[in-house]
C-alpha cells in the first residue's frame, strides 16, 4: 500500500463520550458489560447481529467503561470510502496513537504502555474490499494489550472460526444482545416506567426481547396519553416508529429481489429450504435463506431429521407480513394457502391451522382442528382456544361437535365458565346424534366446570356418575373423570380412596398416552403426601410432575399446574429463594390452566415471603389475590384470603387490625364452607384453624383447649398430619399463655413429631416467640421425652426461629464443632470481611478462604454467609 500520511483528528475519529443513563433512547445493559469484561483478554470482540439489536450503544456504554477504568479507547465508524486500504490506514493513524504507517506495513511493532481498545462499528461496509484485508493484517500481528472491538451486520471474511478456535476472537450474536425478563423489568425501572409483571411479560413475549423493540415501546411508554395495553394490542406494522426503523435500517439495505423473497416467507413464521423453494418457486432458495441468516434476519432454529429450519425474529416476521398485506394482499393469501397444504402433508397441523385462518378459510380449520383434537389432549388442551373459537361459524361447530367439547374444556380452564357451559349445552342439544366418544366426553366437561367453578363438594359424585355411565370407556375420558373424582375425594378427607383414584388416573392417562394428564395425577400423589405430612413425597411427585409435563408443553402456560403447590412446600421448608423460582413461573402470566384451591396456596406462599420483607408487600399481595379471587367469583377462595390477613395482622402485632378483619370474616361471612368439606388451602389457617389461633392470642380461655383438643383428635384420625401439627402448634401457645408450662411442652412435643416427618419449620417460625420459646426448651431437654424427634431437625428450627427466639439464660444449643481455623474465619465474616479481606487478614487464598467456608456451612447447616451469621448468634459462637 501507499506511504501513510498521519492526519489530524476529525470528529468522526475522536473519542466519543458514551451516552448517559436517562437520555431519551439509553437501554442500559449491565449484564452485557459484565460479560464482556470477562472476555476483555481476548485480541477481538465481534458483535454480530442485524439492525436493532444495540450493536453500537452497548459500545458505546462499554467505551464509557473502559474509560472509567483508565483504558484507552478509540472509535471509528467505518463507511463505503474504507474499503479503500488506504483510507482506512489514514483513519487508524489519525484516531490510534500506537498506530503508524510502519506499524501497519509490519515493519515496525507498537509499543503499548496501557491497554488500547479500538472500536470499530459497521464492519459490514468494508467486507470482501482491501480495507478489510488491512484489517486483518493488524490482526495478524497480534500486539500485546491491543483489543479490537467490532460491530458488524455481517460475518466479515477474514477466517472468523479460525480466530475463535485459537481463543483470539469472541463472538456475541444477535441472541445474546436479546434482553432477558430480569432485564427488561430493570430497564423498565431505570426509565421510571412502573408496569405490572403481567404487563412486563406480555411486551418480553411480543417483542421477543429485540432491543429495537424495546426501545420503541419504551419511546411509545414515554409518550403522553401512552398506554401499555393498547401497544400490545396493535398490529406492530402501525408501530409508526418500528414502521420507520425497519424501513430505513433493514429493508434498505437488500435488493429488491432478496426483498421480495423476505416478504414472500415472512408470513410463514419459520420456514425450510424445501418449503421457501416450493413457495416462491426459486432453485436458489436455500442460499438467499444463507444470505438472510448472514445478515442476521434470520436464525436457525432447530433440525427435524433432515430439515433445517429457519425462523424470523417474530415482531419482525409480523411487521414484514402486514407489509406484504398493505403491498400486495392476494399474495398475502396464496402463501398461506400453501402453507396450509404443505404443513398438512408434513403432518404439521398446528401450521396448518394456522395458516388456515389467516387465508379466512374456516371450514379447511374446522376439520384440521378436529384432525388434530387428539395431539392436543396430550397437551393438555393447551392451544389457546381464544385464538380460534370466536372464527369459527356455528355451522363449523355442528359439523364438527368434538371442537364444542374442546372449547368447553379450555374455557373451563381459562375460568371462561359461561363460555364453557354455553358450548357444553350447545352440545347436548345435539346428544342422540353424537359419536359416542364425544357424549362421554361430556362427562369430563361437567367435572371440569365444577373443578374451576371451585365447586369440590360435587366433584365425586359428578365423576362417579360419569365413570358409571361410560360405555366406551375412552381412556382419556376415564382419566379425567378419576383426576377429578381425586380432588374431591382429598376435600373430603377420604385420602385412601383418593390415593386409588389417582392411581386409576394415571393408568388410565398412560393408555391414552396423554403426558399432560399423567402429570395432573403425579400433582394429585403430592398433594395427598402433602394433606398426610409427607413433604418430602409431595415435592418430589411435583418435580416428577414438571418433568413429566414439560416436554408436552408448548406454549409454557399449562406447566403451571404441576408445580402451584411447590411454593407452599419450600415455604415450609424456609426456603424462600426457591419458591420465588416457582412463584415467577405460575405468576408471572396468566393464571389459566392452575386449580382454584392450588391459587390460593400459591398467593398464600406469595404473601408469607413477601413478608420476609415487609408486612405491606405481603398485603399488597393479598389484595392482588383478592382481586383475581372476586373477577372468578369464588367465595372460597377470598373467604381463605380473609384469613390471612387476620393471621398477618396477628403475626405483627397488629392487634385492631386482626380484629376487623376477623370481624369481616365472622360477621357477615360471604363463605360458609359445607360440612365434612374441606380444600389444602382452606385447612391450613382458614375456618376453625384461623379462629383458635385469633382467640389463643387476643383472649386465651379453658373453653379454646377444649376445641382444640376436638380438632387435633379429628385431623389426625384423617391423616392430615400437616393440619394437626398447626393445631398442636396453637395448643401448646394457648396453654404457654394459659400458665399450663406442663402441658404446654407435651402439645408442642407432639407437634414436633409430626412436624419433623415433613421437616416442617415455618409453621413454628411462624406463630411466634411463645411457639419458638417452647421449642427451644423442648430442645435444651435431656430427658427421653425428645429421643424420638431428630436432633438436627430442632436445631434447624432454632436456627430458622432466630428473630422469634425469646431471650433466655439457659445452656447455649450446640452444632457440629467448628475447627479453631473455621471458627476465626466465622468471626471474621461476622465482622462484615469479605473474602478478599479475610485472606489478607489470615494471610491464605481467597480460595482456601472458600473452602473453609464451605465447611462452616455444612456444620452449621446453612447455604451463605447471611444465614451463618444468624446461625452464629443462635449457637452463642460470636463472643
Amino acid at each position: 500500500m501507499a506511504q501513510i500520511v498521519r492526519l489530524p483528528a476529525t470528529a468522526d475519529t475522536r473519542r466519543t463520550p458514551a451516552k448517559q443513563s436517562g437520555s431519551r433512547d439509553f437501554l442500559a445493559r449491565p449484564r452485557l458489560i459484565a460479560a464482556l469484561e470477562e472476555h476483555q483478554p481476548a485480541l477481538m470482540l465481534l458483535l454480530h447481529a442485524p439492525a436493532g439489536y444495540g450493536k453500537t450503544v452497548l459500545l458505546r456504554q462499554y467505551q464509557a467503561y473502559l474509560t472509567a477504568a483508565g483504558a484507552d479507547v478509540c472509535w471509528l465508524t467505518l463507511s463505503e470510502a474504507d474499503r479503500d486500504d488506504n483510507h482506512l490506514g489514514e483513519r487508524l493513524c489519525a484516531s490510534v496513537p500506537c498506530i503508524s504507517g510502519d506499524t501497519l506495513s509490519g515493519r515496525a511493532r507498537a509499543g503499548l504502555e496501557n491497554d488500547c481498545f479500538v472500536v470499530l462499528d459497521n464492519v459490514e461496509r468494508i467486507v470482501g474490499s482491501a480495507g478489510e484485508k488491512l484489517l486483518l493484517g493488524l490482526l495478524e500481528q497480534k500486539w500485546p494489550g491491543l483489543h479490537l472491538l467490532l460491530a458488524s451486520r455481517t460475518q466479515p471474511h477474514f477466517g472468523v472460526v479460525r480466530w475463535q478456535l485459537t481463543g483470539d476472537l469472541v463472538i456475541v450474536n444477535a441472541g445474546s444482545l436479546c434482553f432477558d425478563p430480569e432485564e427488561l423489568a430493570a430497564c423498565l425501572a431505570d426509565k421510571r416506567l412502573a408496569l405490572p409483571k403481567a404487563a412486563i411479560g406480555a411486551l418480553y413475549r411480543v417483542s421477543g426481547g429485540w432491543p429495537a423493540a424495546i426501545r420503541v415501546a419504551v419511546m411509545g411508554l414515554q409518550q403522553d396519553g401512552a398506554d401499555i395495553d393498547r401497544l400490545l394490542e396493535a398490529d406492530p406494522y402501525s408501530w409508526r416508529q418500528l414502521h420507520r426503523y425497519i424501513g430505513d435500517e433493514i429493508l434498505a439495505a437488500i435488493t429488491d429481489d432478496l426483498r421480495t423473497f423476505a416478504l414472500d416467507i415472512a408470513p410463514l413464521g419459520r420456514v425450510t429450504a424445501e418449503f421457501a423453494g416450493e413457495l416462491t418457486a426459486r432453485q436458489n432458495a436455500g442460499a438467499l435463506l444463507g444470505v438472510l441468516e448472514e445478515l442476521g434476519l434470520l436464525v436457525q432454529e432447530d433440525c427435524a431429521l433432515l430439515h433445517l429450519w429457519y425462523r424470523f425474529h417474530p415482531l419482525l416476521s409480523k411487521f414484514l407480513e402486514g407489509l406484504l398485506k398493505k403491498e400486495n394482499p392476494a399474495r398475502l393469501v396464496e402463501v398461506h394457502r400453501a402453507a396450509v397444504a404443505w404443513n398438512r402433508q408434513s403432518g404439521r397441523l398446528s401450521d396448518a391451522v394456522r395458516h388456515a385462518f389467516a387465508a379466512g378459510d374456516t371450514s379447511t380449520a374446522a376439520e384440521l382442528l378436529e384432525q388434530a383434537s387428539w395431539e392436543r389432549r396430550r397437551h393438555g388442551r393447551a392451544t389457546p382456544v381464544a385464538e380460534w373459537s370466536d372464527q369459527l361459524p356455528d355451522e363449523a361447530y355442528d359439523k364438527h361437535p368434538l371442537l364444542r367439547t374442546e372449547a368447553a374444556c379450555s374455557f373451563a380452564t381459562s375460568f371462561a365458565l359461561e363460555a364453557a357451559r354455553m358450548h357444553a349445552n350447545s352440545i347436548r342439544k345435539q346428544f342422540s346424534d353424537l359419536d359416542p366418544i364425544i357424549r362421554e366426553d361430556l362427562f369430563a366437561v361437567d367435572t371440569l366446570i365444577k373443578i374451576y367453578a371451585d365447586q369440590p363438594e360435587d366433584l365425586v359424585e359428578v365423576a362417579e356418575r360419569g365413570l358409571r355411565d361410560c360405555v366406551v370407556r375412552d381412556p382419556y375420558t376415564t382419566g379425567t373423570l378419576h383426576l377429578a373424582s381425586a380432588i374431591g375425594l382429598i376435600a373430603r378427607s377420604k385420602l385412601d380412596k383418593a390415593r386409588r383414584a389417582v392411581l386409576e388416573a394415571r393408568i388410565d392417562n398412560e393408555r391414552a398416552e396423554n403426558a399432560f394428564g399423567v402429570a395432573v395425577s403425579h400433582m394429585l400423589l403430592g398433594l395427598v403426601h402433602a394433606v398426610e405430612g409427607n413433604l418430602s413425597g409431595a415435592v418430589q411427585a411435583w418435580q416428577l410432575a414438571d418433568e413429566v409435563i414439560q416436554p408436552a408443553t408448548e406454549l409454557g402456560l399449562v406447566d403451571k399446574i404441576a408445580i402451584g403447590y411447590l411454593p407452599e412446600a419450600l415455604y415450609e421448608w424456609n426456603r424462600p429463594e426457591e419458591a420465588r423460582e416457582y412463584l415467577g413461573r405460575c405468576l408471572d402470566s396468566p393464571a389459566e390452566i392452575m386449580l382454584p384451591d392450588m391459587l390460593a396456596s400459591t398467593y398464600l406462599a406469595a404473601a408469607r415471603i413477601a413478608a420476609l420483607e415487609g408486612v405491606d408487600q405481603a398485603f399488597a399481595t393479598l389484595d392482588a389475590a383478592e382481586a383475581l379471587a372476586a373477577a372468578r367469583n369464588w367465595p372460597r377462595f377470598l373467604h381463605i384470603i380473609n384469613w390471612e390477613r387476620v393471621r398477618l395482622a396477628l403475626q405483627t402485632k397488629r392487634f385492631d387490625d386482626a380484629r376487623r378483619f376477623r370481624a369481616k370474616v365472622v360477621g357477615k361471612p360471604d363463605f360458609v364452607e359445607q360440612p365434612g368439606i374441606m380444600s389444602h388451602a382452606m385447612e391450613l389457617d382458614a375456618d376453625l384453624i384461623g379462629e383458635l389461633r385469633y382467640a389463643s392470642l387476643v383472649s386465651p380461655n379453658p373453653a379454646i383447649i377444649s376445641r382444640l383438643r376436638s380438632a387435633v383428635t379429628q385431623a389426625v384420625g384423617q391423616g392430615r398430619k400437616w393440619r394437626a401439627t398447626r393445631l398442636l402448634i396453637i395448643e401448646a401457645v394457648c396453654r404457654k399463655a394459659l400458665g399450663d408450662q406442663n402441658a404446654a411442652l407435651r402439645a408442642m412435643r407432639s407437634a414436633l413429631k409430626y412436624g419433623s416427618e415433613g421437616n416442617m419449620i415455618r409453621s413454628f417460625v411462624d406463630e411466634g416467640p411463645l411457639a419458638m420459646g417452647l421449642v427451644r426448651q423442648i430442645h435444651d431437654m435431656k430427658d427421653s421425652g425428645t429421643d424420638d424427634i431428630r436432633r438436627d431437625y430442632l436445631n434447624q428450627l432454632l436456627q430458622a426461629g432466630g428473630s422469634q427466639l425469646p431471650a433466655m439464660e439457659e445452656e447455649p444449643v450446640v452444632c457440629e464443632q467448628l475447627s479453631e481455623r473455621e471458627l476465626e474465619i466465622l468471626k471474621l465474616i461476622y465482622d462484615g470481611g469479605s473474602n478478599a479481606d479475610i485472606a489478607r487478614r489470615l494471610f491464605i487464598s481467597e480460595n482456601t478462604v472458600k473452602w473453609h467456608l464451605q465447611h462452616v456451612y455444612s456444620k452449621l447447616g446453612v447455604k451463605n454467609r447471611t444465614a451463618a451469621v444468624a446461625a452464629a448468634r443462635v449457637f452463642n459462637l460470636i463472643g
